[in-house]
């Protein structure tokens, strides 16, 4: 055995057979991460290298070099493949990227891509050739996934790291060709690095952590010193003179499912590469646009399948004069063979990573919590408003964050809606939705009832991410959609209604439940409209609906003017932002004591002020009475037949 192989069964690995041909690598999240992971103890951090992504893998004198999409780059880069030859362990998967240095030791990407655009199209291995002879490129591995008999992936990243060291010498390997990449302990120093030296940035690799193939994990972070990122071609236009045949590339980036122009370049371009550029966007030339937006006038425009990625550095978004937010000094970089087009995201929020090694300030308005847990779910462009005031998805995440466990235990065990802030239900899921995010059909009655299981921080970030960050739970158990536990009126006041109008029609509502032997609680609906809850459970939820709506009536017929009434089959989840319109504040529906219910400002029940009721709530709120009375449902429906009919007879 080899020093690897033997530190590898030393450490308890078991033989399994990996072909390192066929396995797509852990990627970092797609985001870039809050600088603050810098200064995180239980991490290392690795310089963010400007090349491709290739996985090595060795069967004694066969050697294959695989892109990130799984095509085969051995021919491109042969002295690389020679190079892992000569390792001393005859089996070996390895990770790494292959990387093209400036004069100043700098990896640059731009150099890297003439040996890309040789390795593509027709004549690609006698350019491959050519081209090896005039940029020279190193093999810089920072992770081993198998060796010998044995798949080392669900070993912990410093123990990859260990073998790794058996397996390449500190000084490299065949005169340097096939390198180690080095770790530090300090990222914030390894930042200001970066930004001095103009190199691109850092990765974040948490301690502990396996390899993921093929996956996005929070394991692994990237931040970012300068801007560049992936786009997608949906397009070129023409020229003038040396460039009349392509001038620009239009590009796009994924939202969602959404592809959305994002801009165009044309800096950068020289002949050679405009030759390759057509060479692989004619045959995928389409009539008519196939991204999202509205681009600028320009003759002679081509447009394409989404299918080519290429690397461009930029210094931002910009509004543009017909109001588009498009790419600021877009320089061409090259392509990138190894990228999926669906992983081309780049947003106008995006931007540079600033590290702070001074604590993390909070403020009940803007920050409710100071430390941030690791996120499942991707949030792209968090400096997006969301919320129909402006929050943003990053500032509602982290409202989320501080009020889960308050907003979670009312939604547990239940199939709920996930709405847009102006009330358009999500439904289907996106094709993206993760796999944690569970979803379930329901039989209510005569319908079909389909939700989400809210059960966990993450399926509320995902629905930020969604844009539907407003949960609507429904009166009856997921597993138990014939028995309702409530049933819900909302009272909301008309312009002109009198103050506290809406008070008063509320403790109607409360009385006429009391009267009939049920308890009533009242939470928050928006800047002038409350829900009063009634405790009915368990109860045969057919005869719900027909409940609520005989208690909105009779309560509707003593309430002040200027108030409507009105039977609800489900509400806003307590500690969910509610639906609302446009020039209204977000409100939050908040459980409310009943004595504070005509001297509170319902617009001031913000993302601030729940946060900071939600403190106290994580275990009870106004809204328990519901669940904790022992209610006589048939009693409560013979009492309330005596109601109707006594004031039927007057």
């Amino acid at each position: 055995m080899t020093p690897g192989e033997e530190l590898a069964a030393y450490l308890g690995a078991r033989p399994s057979e990996l072909d390192g041909r066929r396995v797509v690598p852990m990627l970092c999240e797609r985001a870039e991460a809050d600088a603050t992971v810098l200064a995180r103890p239980g991490w290392l951090f690795e310089l963010k290298l400007d090349g491709v992504r290739i996985i090595a893998d060795k069967r004694g004198d066969d050697v294959a070099l695989s892109y990130r999409k799984l095509r085969d780059a051995t021919d491109s880069y042969a002295e690389i493949a020679g190079a892992v030859r000569s390792l001393a362990d005859p089996r070996l998967v390895l990770d790494g990227e292959i990387v093209a240095f400036d004069e100043e030791g700098r990896p640059d990407f731009q150099r890297l891509g003439r040996r890309i655009q040789a390795g593509m199209g027709n004549r690609a291995a006698s350019r491959a050739a050519r081209a090896a002879a005039s940029v020279p490129v190193v093999y810089v591995v920072f992770d081993v996934l198998a060796i010998g008999a044995y798949d080392v992936r669900a070993f912990p990243l410093e123990a990859r790291k260990e073998i790794l060291e058996r397996v390449i010498p500190a000084e490299g390997a065949a005169g340097g060709l096939v390198r180690r990449h080095p770790t530090f302990a300090d990222g914030v120093e390894l930042f200001r690095l970066c930004r001095e030296r103009r190199l691109e940035g850092v990765v974040a690799k948490k301690l502990g952590s396996p390899y993921r193939s093929g996956e996005r994990t929070f394991d692994w972070l990237k931040i970012k010193a300068e801007l560049d990122a992936e786009f997608v071609v949906i397009g070129w236009t023409e020229g003038e003179r040396d460039r009349a045949r392509l001038g620009a590339l239009d590009l796009g980036a994924y939202e969602g499912d959404r592809l959305v122009f994002r801009g165009r370049v044309g800096s950068g371009l020289d002949a050679t590469t405009i030759d390759m550029l057509l060479e692989r966007l004619l045959p995928i030339e389409v009539a008519e646009p196939v991204a999202e937006g509205k681009y600028p006038p320009k003759a002679k425009r081509h447009h394409c399948l989404p299918e080519l990625v290429v690397s461009v550095r930029y210094g931002g978004f910009s509004l543009d004069p017909s109001g588009l937010r498009l790419l600021r000094f877009p320089v061409f970089r090259g392509v990138r063979p190894d990228v999926i087009p669906t992983d081309c995201t780049a947003a106008p929020d995006d931007g540079v990573a600033v590290p702070d090694a001074s604590p993390p300030v909070a403020t009940p308005e803007a920050r409710p919590v100071a430390t941030r847990a690791a996120r499942r779910i991707h949030v792209t462009a968090p400096a997006r408003p969301i919320l129909l005031d402006g929050t943003t998805k990053d500032a509602l995440c982290t409202y989320f964050e501080a009020v889960a466990p308050a907003l979670l235990r009312h939604t547990a065990g239940r199939a709920c809606a996930l709405r847009a802030p102006d009330g358009a239900a999500l439904w289907p899921p996106p094709k993206w939705t993760p796999a944690f995010v569970r979803t379930k059909t329901i039989g209510a009655g005569a319908r079909e009832v389909r939700g989400y299981l809210v059960d966990s921080l993450d399926v509320l970030l995902f629905a930020v991410e969604a844009g539907a960050p407003s949960v609507e739970r429904p009166p009856f158990a997921a597993d138990r959609p014939d028995v309702a536990d409530l049933v819900a009126v909302r009272v909301r006041a008309e312009p002109g209604a009198p103050a506290g109008a809406v008070g008063a029609a509320a403790r109607g509502v409360r009385a006429l439940a009391t009267q009939i032997g049920l308890p009533a609680a009242v939470m928050s609906a928006g800047p002038s409209a409350v829900v009063v809850l009634v405790g009915i459970g368990p109860a045969p939820a057919a005869a719900a609906a027909p409940l609520a709506s005989l208690l909105a009536q009779l309560a509707g017929e003593a309430a002040p003017p200027g108030v409507q009434l009105d039977a609800v089959d489900a509400v806003t989840a307590p500690f969910s932002p509610c639906p609302g319109r446009a020039g209204e504040p977000v409100v939050v529906a908040v459980p409310l004591e009943w004595a504070e219910l005509d001297r509170v400002d319902l617009a001031s029940l913000g993302l601030a002020e729940a946060a900071r009721r939600a403190a106290g709530a994580a275990r009870s709120d106004a809204l328990d009475p519901l669940t904790d009375a022992a209610i006589d449902v048939a009693s409560a429906a013979t009492a309330l037949e005596r109601v109707v009919a006594a004031r039927g007879s007057r």
